[in-house]
């Protein structure tokens, strides 16, 4: 009997000690979707407009930092009367759902991107 409830003790204390740490755990996630939420799977293809519902191109990518810096989205912004592919990187964080439900950069236009210093890959 003695053996027993030392071993009851034990894993009360050992269960007593583990849930806390994991309340405490940090977390950023609420584990549902809301409003402007963005899935990447579903971005991914899609056509980028401005705010004047032009389009500026269309995400071929998503690049997160590991820095800890800007997320952006490599759109390429070619394709238009004869030019050829052009990809620049937006921040995703100006890429909102418009009143249509497509995805828009308000504040940008197509000649704009078009004038932005092409995508690096570097060595990635």
């Amino acid at each position: 009997m003695n053996k027993f409830s030392t071993l009851v003790a034990v894993a009360g204390l050992a269960l007593t000690c583990t849930v806390p740490a994991l309340a405490q755990s940090p977390t950023t996630s609420t584990g549902t979707m809301h409003g402007q939420d963005m899935r990447a799977s579903k971005l991914l293809g899609t056509t980028i407009f401005d705010g004047h519902g032009e389009a500026i191109g269309t995400v071929s990518e998503i690049v997160v930092s590991s820095t800890g810096g800007e997320t952006g989205v490599v759109v390429s912004a070619g394709k238009y009367l004869g030019t050829g592919e052009r990809l620049v990187s937006l921040p995703l964080s100006e890429i909102k759902m418009d009143s249509n439900g497509r995805m828009a950069m308000a504040h940008a236009s197509r000649p704009m991107v078009l004038a932005m210093p092409p995508f690096d890959w570097g060595n990635g």
